[in-house]
C-alpha cells in the first residue's frame, strides 16, 4: 500500500480527476470510433479500444516519471526550452507532415508517429516565460527589457503558430498576458503589449488574407459561418446539436451513441457533443465541474507557493489545459466557431495525450513540493 501511495504523489483530488478523465476517456473514445473503425480496419472496434488504453496508461506512466524531476531543472534550461519550441515550430512550417491543408504534424525520425510541435512549444513558451519573469522581478520598470526577453519570444512564437492555427495562436497569447499581468507587468505595459499585439494580429490576418497565403481566408469563413448558420461546417454542428438534444438529462446511455456514425471527429473535436449524446446533460455539467475543481485545485498550490518561478509554471500550465477545455466544450455545444482544438485529457490523441500527461506530472511536481514545504515548517 505504502509503495501504491508513494508512486501516487501530490495532489490527491488532482489524482482522482486524472483518474475519473482517463476512464471516461477509454469509454467515450472506444464507443464514438465504431465508424472510423468499420471505415478503415474491417470493423476492428477493439483496435481503438486497445490502442487508446494503453496510451491512457503510458500517460499515467509519464505523469508518475516528470513527477520526480525538480521543478528547477525547468528553471535551469527555461532558455533552451524556448529554442527548441521555435525550432520545432520553424521545421514544421519548412517540412512539417501536411493535414487538412495545414503543417501541424512533425514525424517522429525512424517511427510513424507524428507530433503537433505547438503542443511542445506552449510548455516551453511557458516554462521560459516563467523563469524570466522570476528572473525580472526586481526590475519590470524597464519596458524595453520587457519586449525584448518577453513580448518578442511570445511574438515569434506566435507568429509561426498563427500560419496554420489561429486558435492555437490565440491560446498562447492569452496565456502569455495572464502569466505577465501575475508576473506584476504594470497595467500601463500591458495596455501597450495588448495594443500592439491587436495590431500586429489585425495587419498579419488582413495581408494573409489579401495574399491568400496561410489559412486567413478559412478563419474568415469560420467565422461569417458561424454567425449566419451557412457554410463548410455546418454539418458538424448540425450533428453536434442532434447529439446534445438526443443525449437529454440522462444520455441514451454508455456505447448507445447514434451520432458517432454521422459526426466528423466524433472521438476529438466533439467528443463532448458525444458525452452529452451518451452520458447525458447531468454526466456532462460533472465533467464541466470536474474541470472547474481541478482549476480551484491548481489556485491553491499556486497560492502556497513560495517560488515565483513554480507559481507561473503552474499558472501557464493550467491556463493551457483549461482554455483548451472549455474551448472545445463550447464549440460542441455552437457556442463558439470550430476550432479544432481537442478535449484535454478525453479526447482521443497519440503524443497530445502523453504531453498533457506531462504538464500534469509537473504541477503535481509543485503540490508535492508545496506540501513538503509545510510539512517542515509545522515541525
Amino acid at each position: 500500500m505504502n509503495s501504491i501511495k508513494n508512486l501516487f504523489k501530490g495532489d490527491k483530488v488532482i489524482w482522482i480527476i486524472i483518474v475519473l478523465f482517463s476512464i471516461m476517456s477509454i469509454l467515450t473514445v472506444y464507443s464514438s470510433t465504431g465508424a472510423l473503425a468499420y471505415k478503415d480496419f474491417q470493423g476492428d472496434t477493439m483496435r481503438f479500444l486497445i490502442k487508446h488504453g494503453g496510451i491512457m496508461i503510458i500517460g499515467i506512466g509519464i505523469i508518475i516519471l516528470v513527477q520526480k524531476i525538480p521543478v528547477s531543472f525547468y528553471f535551469s534550461i527555461g532558455y533552451i526550452l524556448l529554442f527548441i519550441g521555435l525550432g520545432l515550430l520553424f521545421l514544421t512550417l519548412l517540412s512539417g507532415e501536411n493535414l487538412n491543408s495545414a503543417s501541424r504534424w512533425m514525424k517522429i525520425p525512424f517511427t510513424s508517429l507524428t507530433f503537433q510541435s505547438s503542443d511542445v512549444a506552449k510548455l516551453a513558451l511557458i516554462a521560459y516565460l516563467a523563469k524570466t519573469l522570476s528572473d525580472m522581478q526586481k526590475d519590470l520598470t524597464n519596458f524595453k527589457q520587457i519586449l525584448i526577453r518577453l513580448v518578442a519570444p511570445i511574438g515569434a512564437m506566435t507568429g509561426l503558430v498563427i500560419t496554420t492555427n489561429l486558435s492555437t495562436a490565440l491560446l498562447i497569447c492569452i496565456s502569455s498576458f495572464f502569466i505577465l499581468y501575475v508576473g506584476r507587468v504594470s497595467y500601463k505595459h500591458l495596455g501597450y503589449i495588448v495594443g500592439l499585439a491587436v495590431i500586429v494580429l489585425v495587419f498579419g490576418v488582413g495581408v494573409m488574407y489579401a495574399s491568400g497565403v496561410g489559412r486567413a481566408q478559412t478563419w474568415v469563413n469560420r467565422i461569417e459561418n458561424f454567425s449566419s448558420g451557412d457554410g463548410d461546417n455546418v454539418y458538424q454542428i448540425e450533428q453536434a446539436k442532434i447529439a446534445v438534444v438526443s443525449g437529454g438529462l440522462i444520455g441514451r446511455g454508455v456505447g448507445k451513441s447514434v451520432q458517432r456514425n454521422f459526426l466528423p471527429h466524433s472521438y476529438s473535436d466533439f467528443i463532448y457533443a458525444i458525452i452529452i449524446e451518451e452520458w447525458g446533460a447531468i454526466m456532462a455539467s460533472f465533467v464541466l465541474v470536474l474541470y472547474v475543481i481541478l482549476l480551484n485545485r491548481v489556485g491553491r498550490i499556486i497560492r502556497r507557493c513560495k517560488s515565483a518561478f513554480s507559481t507561473f509554471l503552474v499558472l501557464g500550465l493550467i491556463l493551457n489545459i483549461m482554455l483548451q477545455a472549455f474551448i472545445n466544450m463550447a464549440v460542441a455545444v455552437d457556442l463558439m466557431p470550430v476550432t479544432g482544438q481537442t478535449l484535454p485529457l478525453i479526447s482521443m490523441g497519440g503524443t497530445s495525450v502523453l504531453i498533457t500527461c506531462a504538464t500534469f506530472g509537473i504541477i503535481l511536481r509543485v503540490s508535492e513540493d508545496v506540501s513538503i514545504e509545510e510539512l517542515k515548517k509545522s515541525k
